[in-house]
């Protein structure tokens, strides 16, 4: 049996000058390296969440802080106006009165002397014999006997304008003047850093990181050069989010008179000026998608527009197309894809059709991560929207521009689309900006949202 024979105490002699550091501390981990798989696991998968606005959005730059472009109006109007009294059927000239909601300080008048109007009620046709300067009273006598009842008194009724009668001999009408919509945002500034002392910037570790690419074209082995890759990509996610749920200040008074412009986002652009299908917590059924589907023929959205949901939205809208006739989910067309079902299925759409309008559906990744939007307690997993991917034309300038953009700020050659410069004297910076320690790699962007007629766009909120 062989023998085990201990050998003498060895002792080390440490200079006394010498005090210990996290560097200098052996334990029996770092004695004994561990086996790594030479990879850094993802083990939260791909935390980028950007790929609505980064991927799909227009880019466009702005020489100017405030932005914006001018929607066409509707170039017919309805409106609503009520009578004190339902008129007897003998009555012949009767005043109504413009809910105030009508009444505007540039004097909007919504009728002519001698407009033709019909009311809801019982498709009632009348002329208009008089209107208030102001366009807050008008008066009209019916082509035939009044029919309003009693059950209208004071109440207001829908009316249009369907076309005008003049006598002979009489002189012309009033223009009207076209009117535009004039849409403004504003960019906003956002900033990030990352810092690493020159001392880590050379300690060695085990195993490759994403992000981080040599020369030889392989990932790096520097834990350094990840933590920049994790902050610059958690920046571009919330650039995304800034874009995504933006608010412009300007109604709070404090934020904005300290000179802060914030953004208005895509969402809170939707909730006040786009379509908007509210399920109620209740399950989608095709009766919501065809609602939908009709007001965007109202309004004459895009034949091709691209869903993004979270996904409660996504599994409630494929358990639909799974539960009715086939022809639901019938061919599609991939105009979008520039007729490529391939790129489509590449980037992750899955397509299905309704009354002639084609979604493009895709699980949008902000809406689910656990740590933002679908943290608990948030509801957008049952969140979507539906985008028109295709441009509109400016009203004033006919200039095609795309139903979304980032604006960004730029002059000349100088862009602050995203601005990135080292500071520090450490990492082997060619000139450096100081005497610290440190590597410090900043980042700074200078953007907003826009959008281009929200009557195209739907909000679909759980």
């Amino acid at each position: 049996m062989a023998t085990l024979s201990q050998a003498a105490e060895m002792v080390l002699d440490v200079p006394a000058s010498v005090q210990p550091t996290l560097d200098s501390y052996v334990s029996t981990l770092t004695i004994h390296k561990p086996e790594e798989g030479g990879v850094l696991a993802s083990r939260y998968g791909v935390q980028r969440v950007s790929d609505l606005l980064a991927m799909n959005a227009a880019f466009r730059p702005t020489a100017q802080t405030t932005f914006g472009h001018h929607e066409d109006a509707f170039i017919h109007a309805s409106f609503e106006a009520q009578i004190a009294t339902a008129p007897t059927s003998g009555q012949a000239d009767s005043q109504f009165t413009m809910n105030a909601s009508y009444i505007t300080s540039n004097d909007k008048v919504y009728v002519r002397v001698n407009d033709i109007i019909m009311f809801q009620p019982n498709r009632q046709l009348a002329l208009v014999t008089a209107v208030a300067s102001d366009g807050s009273t008008f008066n009209a006598t019916p082509y035939e006997a009044w029919s309003f009842t009693s059950a209208y008194d004071a109440t207001d009724v829908r009316i249009i304008v369907v076309g005008n009668e003049f006598l002979e001999n009489t002189d012309q009408p009033s223009g009207r003047t076209p009117e535009v919509h004039r849409y403004t945002n504003t960019t906003m500034i956002m900033k990030e850093s990352f810092e690493i002392s020159g001392s880590e910037a050379t300690n060695q570790v085990w195993f490759r990181t994403p992000g981080a690419v040599s020369k030889s074209g392989l990932d790096e082995y520097n834990w350094g050069l990840k933590g920049e890759y994790d902050t610059y990509l958690r920046m571009e996610n919330q650039v995304e989010m800034t874009m995504l749920l933006g608010k412009n200040p300007a109604t709070s008074g404090t934020l904005d008179a300290a000179g802060y412009n914030g953004t208005e986002g895509l969402i809170p652009w939707l909730e006040n000026d786009g379509q908007i299908l509210d399920l109620n917590s209740l399950p989608m059924t095709l009766d919501d998608v065809d609602q939908m589907t009709k007001q965007m023929d109202k309004y004459k959205a895009a034949k091709e527009s691209a869903l993004f949901a979270g996904f409660d939205l996504r599994n409630a809208v494929d358990n639909l197309l799974a539960g009715v006739n086939s022809t639901v989910a019938a061919q599609a067309s991939y105009g979008t894809f520039n007729n490529s079902k391939d790129m489509a299925l590449n980037l992750q759409f899955q397509s299905f059709n309704r009354n002639g309008y084609t979604f493009h559906m895709k699980t949008y990744d902000l809406f689910n991560h656990p740590q933002l939007l679908g943290a608990d307690g948030f509801d957008y997993p049952g969140w979507g929207m539906v985008i028109p991917m295709d441009s509109v034309r400016d009203a004033k300038t006919n200039e095609s521009i795309p139903s979304l953009s980032v604006r960004y700020k730029q002059l000349g050659k100088y862009s602050r689309l995203m601005e990135h410069w080292l500071t520090g004297s450490a990492g082997g910076i060619t000139t450096p900006t100081n005497g610290e320690d440190n590597l410090k790699c900043n980042y700074r962007t200078e953007r907003g949202f826009e959008g281009a007629k929200p009557n195209r766009f739907f909000l679909i909120r759980k």
